[in-house]
């Protein structure tokens, strides 16, 4: 029986690949398109809020606003007590080196929500595209954790159901050396301009 030519390819190699990384693009992108990214809280969002941090390579260069001004897009988790009236107290949480750990946002968020308190749980790791630092911490400097966290506080001053004197800070490991650096006036003007500031809380943080 005679062989019959080879068939030929409906697309090209290079073709190919080209359709490939297209598809791939589009995949990635896609979902960036469909978070929305909060500047302010005043249509009430919940669950998982997307927002704009900074990354700032030190301490140094967050206390002294020589960070680089590009925004970090970072989110949070922010959970509102039920069945209370008028604004509520808030408390922003911090992770430690593990990243956002269930036993520590269920249980604390739990506890500040029967208080009567809205938890709002900053991812610092996510958003960044990282999963840990327990092995090497100097994936991430800390100051971005504090960059964060006033972010956070930003964002929540501007939420009319929280009353934005009443919003604390609490961490754990990494997050707990958030709750000290922030006690520093000068931590909180390398990011904020105005009064919003957190209030003194005892006891919150623990070290590694």
């Amino acid at each position: 029986m005679p062989r019959g030519k080879p068939l030929r390819p409906l697309f090209k190699a290079s073709l190919l690949r080209q359709l490939l990384a297209i598809s791939l693009a589009a995949a990635i992108s896609l979902p960036a398109l469909a978070q929305e990214i909060y500047n302010d809280l005043a249509s009430r969002p919940s669950g998982r809020i997307y927002f704009n941090s900074v990354t700032p390579k030190s301490k140094w260069e967050l206390v002294h606003r020589k960070y680089d001004p590009k925004p970090t897009t970072i989110w949070g988790m922010l959970y509102l007590p039920e069945n209370v009236q008028g604004r509520v107290p808030a408390m922003v949480i911090s992770h430690g080196s593990a990243g956002v750990q269930d036993k520590d946002t269920d249980r604390w968020v739990r506890v500040f929500n029967q208080m009567g308190v809205a938890a709002f749980v900053v991812d610092s790791f996510g958003g960044r595209g990282i999963a840990n630092t327990m092995d090497n911490q100097s994936q991430l400097s800390p100051a971005a954790n504090d960059a964060d966290a006033l972010f956070a506080l930003k964002l929540l001053s501007t939420d009319p159901r929280i009353d934005p004197q009443r919003i604390g800070q609490i961490g754990f490991s990494r997050g707990g050396h958030v709750a000290m650096d922030l006690v520093l006036e000068s931590f909180r003007k390398g990011v904020i301009d105005d009064d919003a500031r957190f209030v003194a809380m005892e006891g919150a943080g623990r070290s590694p």
